[in-house]
């Protein structure tokens, strides 16, 4: 990811994307829809194609550039995780009389790892505590849908009763 975000933070590399995000095109073509000279634009390319970014195809004597979608959307997906967990720590800080403290984090941390089906066991090993039950009484709340989510797990049992 690292080599990804240092390839895409160029805003020459950055326009070569866009240009690439339309369609293939030459090393040429690109140098003159970026204005820019070959040889830089041949580095750039190059970069991007490490980056894993781009992909290249030799005809003849040119070079054709291609824009891989796959690392874009991996991208994209990491920086909406990080959006989500950026919502949920500021609807914490906004419901916290005073503020958000550092151990309000813990609270958050510990919920979202438990509603993604991290074993309890394993997150309170990370939060240091002695018993299982301080992480779930103390440490996670209440998730969105949880309920939908238990009837939907006896949904199929057919000792629960069903008040539909």
């Amino acid at each position: 990811m690292d080599a990804l975000l240092t390839a895409l933070a160029d805003p020459a590399r950055w326009r070569l994307v866009s240009l690439l995000a339309e369609r293939p095109r030459s090393v040429g073509v690109l140098a003159q829809l970026a204005e820019a000279r070959q040889p830089q634009t041949t580095k750039h390319l190059q970069a991007l194609e490490r980056a894993g970014v781009v992909t290249s195809q030799r005809t003849g004597q040119r070079r054709i550039y291609a824009l891989r979608p796959a690392p874009l959307r991996d991208l994209a997906a990491v920086l909406s995780r990080l959006a989500d967990t950026a919502d949920q720590v500021a609807h914490v800080a906004k419901m916290a009389p005073g503020g958000l403290r550092f151990h309000d984090l813990r609270h958050s941390y510990a919920t979202e790892l438990v509603s993604r089906g991290v074993p309890v066991n394993d997150v309170q090993t990370v939060l240091g505590h002695e018993k299982p039950s301080t992480t779930l009484n103390l440490y996670t709340h209440r998730s969105d849908g949880r309920d939908q989510r238990i009837r939907d797990a006896f949904a199929d049992d057919p000792l629960t009763p069903n008040d539909h």
